[in-house]
């Protein structure tokens, strides 16, 4: 769900008649999202996300291969820390 807005929004629009596919169309949204919505007195509540990791070992050394491969001039070893 986006927010609790489209929570409030999705049961008075359903007692209006509208049916689970209309909702899910209308909110961009699969219909068991749309279900487990309609079933849930409140909107769910969506913890947030940890901030994204620093690149491992493996994931840079990848990553330099990678820019490498791609690249029209061939590598050097200082071209490659930049990655670090």
């Amino acid at each position: 769900m986006q927010s609790g807005e489209t929570h409030v929004e999705l049961k008075p629009l359903q007692q209006h008649g509208w049916s689970v596919s209309q909702l899910a169309r209308e909110f961009g949204l699969s219909r068991n999202t749309v279900y487990k919505e309609l079933a849930n007195p409140t909107p769910r509540i969506y913890s947030r996300r940890d901030c994204p990791m620093d690149f491992t070992a493996a994931q840079v050394i990848y990553l330099e291969q990678l820019r490498c491969a791609e690249s029209p001039s061939p590598c050097t070893p200082n071209d490659q820390a930049s990655f670090r």
